[in-house]
């Protein structure tokens, strides 16, 4: 019960949080939302066409504009923003 309500608060700042997504890629934002789909980094990299290490490039790029300590955090603030709804949601 205490990690769930810890990931509740730190999604919950996280919300007010808008403009860092603005500073994310096209790039980035896809990454993560394949990341978010529970792709491993070498599935994003064959799907995008791109080298393992780019991938992890990105990744890194985008904790570091999120404020995101890894990447379930990152994922976890892509989720609570709704920003990735047609690759977790297929809307």
């Amino acid at each position: 019960m205490m990690i769930v309500y810890r990931m509740e608060v730190a999604l919950t700042n996280q919300q007010n949080n808008v403009v860092s997504w603005h500073k994310l890629t096209p790039r980035q934002r896809q990454v993560l939302e394949l990341a978010a789909t529970g792709a491993t980094d070498d599935e994003i990299a064959l799907q995008l066409e791109i080298e393992f290490p780019t991938v992890r490039k990105h990744l890194q790029l985008a904790y570091n504009r999120l404020g995101a300590k890894n990447k379930a955090h990152a994922v976890a603030m892509l989720v609570a923003r709704d920003l990735c709804r047609g690759a977790i949601f297929n809307v």
